[in-house]
């Protein structure tokens, strides 16, 4: 496993969905928190960071609790959707908001200090609608969190993880510039207001073994790896995020 260093804390992702254990079944990536603001970075545990994801089911499992226990202290909850309802922007798809709110005062009083983010995407999942510029889908999105805590914010970040479509002629299998700038303009906002925005882009999507830019999340791999048979890579894509969301001198 290469790891790149950023001069960031080392991130650990784990998958909840398979039950109450640690080990990483293909799902252990490195995960770049690279548009952090210094503001919030006070909100995050200190030291090292061990990412879990967490789905619907996490109160009733328990396997939240279970990997805060054993180390896990960033809890990304799985996940919303930016779309339009009947014409209307509208935040979709979320966890229970009093599971989430249920967890976080059980890991307190626990003591175990955990950072709880949002995840905005998924495999096969919507992208955000582009008829709201980033600027508009934050302030929509930081609203409908405030009143998903009862006034006050239940989530702390966002984590990016726009991908691609189990069809590779779907409309979601790419990521084309309007959704691109949709995203570095919300991560921009969510940053100013004291939101930690992270990312961890498939492995094709920050690729250090090419220079390849594309939209297209529909490509071959760029190495010799299933050429024939999976059309599901992508080119670069969140670079472009980095390079937009980053301040020029």
């Amino acid at each position: 496993l290469r790891l790149i260093s950023l001069n960031l804390p080392v991130i650990l992702r784990l998958d909840l969905s398979q039950g109450p254990s640690l080990s990483l079944p293909g799902m252990l990536r490195l995960a770049a928190l690279a548009l952090l603001a210094p503001v919030a970075l006070a909100a995050l545990p200190p030291g090292n960071l061990i990412v879990a994801y967490a789905g619907n089911d996490a109160c009733d499992s328990g396997r939240a609790n279970y990997a805060a226990e054993k180390g896990a202290n960033v809890l990304i909850w799985f996940s919303i959707f930016l779309k339009s309802v009947n014409g209307a922007p509208e935040v979709v798809n979320s966890p229970p908001f009093d599971c989430v709110a249920k967890i976080k005062a059980e890991l307190e009083a626990e003591g175990l200090p955990t950072f709880h983010s949002i995840c905005i995407g998924g495999w096969d999942a919507p992208h955000p609608n582009t008829t709201w510029s980033g600027a508009e889908w934050f302030d929509i999105f930081d609203a409908w969190n405030v009143e998903a805590g009862g006034g006050e914010r239940l989530f702390d970040g966002i984590d990016w993880d726009l991908e691609g479509n189990d069809n590779p002629n779907s409309t979601y299998a790419k990521l084309p510039l309007e959704t691109l700038h949709l995203m570095g303009e919300m991560s921009v906002a969510a940053k100013k207001a004291g939101y930690v925005v992270s990312l961890a882009p498939a492995q094709s999507y920050m690729d250090v073994t090419t220079t390849e830019f594309g939209y297209g999340l529909n490509y071959y791999p760029s190495q010799p790896w299933h050429q024939d048979d999976f059309p599901y890579a992508g080119r670069n894509n969140y670079c472009y995020l980095i390079t937009i969301c980053t301040p020029q001198p």
